[in-house]
């Protein structure tokens, strides 16, 4: 799992605090910081290749793709790809991504699943 930060809004000027990153307390999360939005910019080509288009009034500051959750296969090769799932702001991108998630490792949607419960 990766989460990038990027500079954003005024008060991101410099990198994540540590009190920023425990916002993700996740060890399997490799927090990155990418202050010239390569990850943005590389995100955006793939899903423009692949048709693939967010709301409008959805995650874009500045020229920027930020707030966006993500899903990508295991050993995906990033050059040559785009998401499964895509969808933002990532605080309202829990369902459709726990759903892709379920798609993906191909587990039913059921009350007992401790792996995103159904809403």
């Amino acid at each position: 799992m990766l989460a990038v930060w990027e500079p954003i809004l005024p008060t991101d000027w410099q990198r994540p605090t540590s009190l920023v990153l425990s916002r993700i307390p996740d060890a399997r999360v490799a927090q990155y910081w990418d202050k010239e939005h390569l990850v943005s910019a590389d995100l955006e080509q793939q899903l423009s290749r692949s048709g693939i288009a967010l709301n409008p009034h959805c995650c874009e500051q500045g020229g920027f793709l930020w707030d966006v959750a993500g899903l990508y296969p295991a050993q995906i090769k990033w050059a040559n790809s785009h998401p499964l799932f895509i969808g933002g702001p990532v605080v309202n991108a829990e369902a459709g991504l726990c759903g892709a998630l379920r798609n993906l490792l191909q587990i039913p949607a059921i009350a007992s699943n401790p792996l995103c419960k159904p809403q």
